[in-house]
This record gives C-alpha cells, structure tokens and sequence, in this order.
C-alpha cells in the first residue's frame, strides 16, 4: 500500500513538473521567438538605415565629358543634342542633365550671365584656393578656368548626368584625379572627343566667328592641333564625333550618349 501511495504521489510529481516544464518551454518559446523577432526587426531596420546611401551611391550616373577644340562646335552640339535646338534636330530630354558653373578669369562674352554661364572671377581668387577646390584647372589662351568638386558633386548627387565641357588640360586632370582615387564621383566618366573634319575647316569657322585677333588664331590653331591628335589617339576618349555637318554630328552624339546612358529618352 505505501508502495503504491509512493508510486502514485511520484507520478504526480512527475506530472507537475512535466506541466511546469512545458509551460517554461512555451515560454522560452515565446521569448526566443520575440528575441528573435527583435534580432530580425533590428537587422531589418539597420539595412534599411543604411540603404539609402548605398541606394543614392548606385543611382548616381556618371558624369558625360565633352571634349574637343576651340570653334569645333561643341556647344553647338550639346545645345541641340542634349538642351534644345532647331526644328527638327534629334533631342534627348535635357531634364536629365545640367551641366556644373565653371569659374573663368576671361571677361563674359555677349549673352553670357554671371553664376548661370560661368563664375567670372580674378586671377587672385584662383591663386587663393587650395588645390582641393578644384576637380581641374587650367590656363587657356592666357585666362584661367576652373571646375569646383562642389558643383559636379551638386549635379551628381542630384541624379542627373553631369555634363562637362571641357579642354584636353581639363580631361587629362580630371583622369589623373580618377587614377589617383581623389573623387569616386567620377568613377566610370564618358568621354567624347568632337573633332572637326580637318584643320582648315577649323580655321573657317574660327576666323567666320569674328572674334579672333590674328595673334589669338595662330595660337588657337596651334593648340588645335595637338589636342585633336591627343583626342584621335586610341584610348583616350570612349567615342569621337566628327562635325562635318551640325545635323549629322547632332544626331552622331545623340546616338552616343544613348548608348552610354540607356535610360535617357528622345522628346522627338
């Protein structure tokens, strides 16, 4: 009899402990499962604090240089190409770019406005600025030119293609700011070389433009010159364009820079 009364009693025992272990198992359950709920809300959220700026680093397009020299029609070009032109002119919707302010020690040209065309400034402000201020810049035809990170950075970081207009001087400072990892803004860079069909057509359009003395057309040329055999030598310009005609250099551009940007559209 006392054997059975202990049988009975340590079944329920075990009974009640089985009980209050299931019940501290349930528990445990529960607590691992808010635990990790907790763990996943939190990994959840420190992802999606931290996506924006990996999200706004890969949305960012890479900046379009357009090179090539002096009377070649460069703004010409990008003009109808990219911002506008005549009536029947292939045109890519410019809300998709802007173009940086460069600063310039030159005098403004007619038409030209202060801050919207060019920083005009004097040659003490370039001489003040740390070498950091600049993305490039460089002496042309006696005046100075300059390009501020801070105003590529502001198109960059604004989701548009920043387009540059630039010299050889400026192209070969800006590949040497990428090869030394100075600005991962410009990692993956376009670069288009507008070259005219031959020397003496250059010279018409520069003597044609009336605003050359004799003295500033020889050294134009001469710097012509070598800046179309660094843009025609293979390698350092993704694409050239040849302008022998404006509507057919427009459409050869247009054509470039869709397929270096293909998600830019044609608003004709």
């Amino acid at each position: 009899m006392f054997s059975s009364s202990v049988t009975i009693a340590h079944i329920l025992l075990i009974l009640m402990i089985t009980s209050r272990l299931s019940s501290s198992f349930t528990t445990i359950q529960r607590l691992t499962h808010r635990s990790a709920a907790s763990l996943s809300t939190s990994a959840s959220s420190s992802a999606s604090s931290a996506s924006p700026a990996s999200s706004a680093l890969k949305s960012t397009k890479p900046p379009l240089v357009i090179c090539g020299p002096s009377g070649v029609g460069k703004g010409t070009l990008i003009s109808r190409a990219i911002f506008g032109g005549t009536k029947g002119s292939p045109i890519l919707d410019g809300s998709l770019f802007a173009f940086s302010v460069s600063h310039t020690t030159r005098l403004p040209r007619v038409g030209e406005a202060h801050g919207l065309d060019y920083h005009f400034t004097s040659p003490s402000f370039f001489s003040s600025c740390p070498p950091s201020f600049f993305v490039e810049r460089a002496q042309v035809h006696g005046n100075m030119y300059g390009t501020s990170v801070a105003a590529v950075e502001e198109v960059v970081k604004g989701g548009k293609v920043c387009v540059l207009d630039l010299d050889v001087q400026g192209v070969k400072s800006l590949k040497a700011i990428k090869e030394g990892g100075g600005s991962e803004i410009f990692e993956g860079t376009k670069f288009v070389f507008i070259a005219p069909p031959d020397i003496e057509t250059l010279e018409k359009r520069l003597v044609n433009r009336g605003s050359e003395s004799e003295e500033t057309l020889r050294m134009r040329l001469g710097n012509a010159a070598e800046e179309m055999e660094y843009g025609l030598e293979g390698g350092n310009f993704d694409e050239v364009v040849i302008n022998d005609s404006v509507e057919r250099a427009t459409e050869d551009l247009v054509r470039v820079i869709e397929k270096m940007y293909p998600d830019v559209v044609r608003t004709t």
